[in-house]
């Protein structure tokens, strides 16, 4: 959208309806939100395949914070962008069906979201790990994410 400086990430759905869109700013004012999110932000939009019957499902799923990261994550593993920083309980609770992991991937200025996310729904996975760095996932190559993800 040239004439509000954004760049339009849309979702659709099955029936290719728009779920949901998000905009990433690029305009000149400092003051205005880096990211502008729009509809049903609770989709639950999983970009790898899941499937328990397969014998090389991977039972880890990564949280990012926007979908560039989840997409780049989501080329290695299960990944979902969470369109902020919080993972509301009732999609942790439906993530909790299909996966035992859960890592929860934010940026430095949000590792102390990521370590509350961490103690909270530490009961609902076997193994809940939070995963803080200086760049978001999408700035690191595939196999400086798979480190992270060891």
């Amino acid at each position: 959208s040239d004439r509000n400086s954004l760049l339009i990430f849309p979702v659709y759905g099955a029936f290719k309806e728009l779920l949901m869109y998000q905009g990433r700013y690029f305009g000149d004012n400092p003051d205005h939100p880096k990211y502008l999110t729009f509809g049903a932000k609770n989709v639950l939009h999983v970009l790898h395949h899941w499937d328990k019957g397969n014998p090389s499902f991977d039972p880890t799923v990564v949280c990012v914070e926007d979908l560039i990261s989840a997409v780049k994550v989501g080329s290695i593993t299960n990944a979902l962008p969470l369109w902020g920083s919080s993972i509301p309980l009732e999609l942790a609770r439906r993530l909790s069906k299909r996966f035992s992991r859960l890592c929860i991937w934010l940026d430095m200025d949000k590792a102390k979201e990521s370590l509350k996310s961490r103690s909270t729904l530490s009961m609902m996975f076997d193994e809940v790990q939070s995963i803080v760095t200086e760049k978001d996932p999408k700035e690191y190559s595939h196999d400086e994410i798979r480190r992270f993800l060891v």
